[in-house]
């Protein structure tokens, strides 16, 4: 199942203004890939303009078998800045690190050699799971939910946390029951106590627990969603 991010990049691949809307979005992003590179030498405005043209590639290139899109597209700035960086300073007789970690055994390729991405990859993974986490703890506060009660709210017993996953599933996969989530921040339970027969109580009793899966469904979580149960994970 594609989530949200994962939908509007495919939708962007033939659809330019939306890919123009998804840089304009991300350009956060770009600009701290463009930051990270340690070079006065470097025209910030011209990196940046190399930055966006990476990202809009990425969209174009983006397959959802390849993961989430976000470390993707950020390898791909990094890689596109290096590699024109390292161009500009053949041309001019010297080569430097763009980035600090950019040396023989931790550093992306470039067109002529290959080198090993391993620590890059772990940096982003550590760096993607930390944004995650606050991103996602922003969309749970719009719902009276913080993240450090997280492992309070889920159920111990794994027969109540599939419950959970169902009834999430079916407010995410139902378009009226996802839009009246999305437009007014509340979980349908009335909607779900007479489609599943469960008491109201028993939706209640969990429904910080279900609200916090479907806010998962719906955003683009992969680094979180890797700690989640596998009831929720399935």
């Amino acid at each position: 199942m594609l989530n949200d991010l994962q939908s509007r990049i495919l939708d962007a691949q033939n659809n330019r203004g939306e890919a123009n809307r998804l840089v304009t979005e991300y350009l956060p992003l770009i600009k701290r890939q463009v930051s990270a590179a340690k070079s006065d030498a470097a025209d910030y405005d011209d990196m940046l303009s190399i930055g966006m043209l990476a990202f809009l590639d990425a969209i174009y290139k983006y397959d959802p078998k390849r993961g989430a899109f976000i470390p993707y597209a950020t390898l791909v700035i990094k890689n596109r800045l290096i590699d024109e960086y390292r161009k500009n300073s053949r041309a001019a007789g010297r080569v430097i690190p763009l980035f600090p970690d950019d040396s023989a055994e931790k550093t992306v390729r470039s067109a002529d050699e290959t080198v090993s991405i391993r620590a890059y990859q772990a940096d982003q993974e550590r760096q993607m799971l930390a944004e995650e986490i606050d991103q996602l703890n922003n969309d749970l506060e719009r719902h009276g939910i913080s993240f450090q009660e997280l492992t309070r709210i889920c159920p111990k017993r794994a027969r109540s946390r599939k419950q959970c996953t169902d009834l999430a599933q079916a407010v995410v996969g139902d378009e009226k029951l996802r839009a009246d989530f999305i437009r007014n921040s509340r979980l349908p339970q009335t909607a779900l106590a007479e489609r599943f027969k469960l008491s109201p109580k028993t939706i209640e009793k969990h429904r910080k627990y279900i609200v916090t899966i479907i806010v998962m469904m719906l955003g683009d979580y992969p680094a979180i969603r890797t700690f989640l149960p596998k009831e929720v994970d399935a």
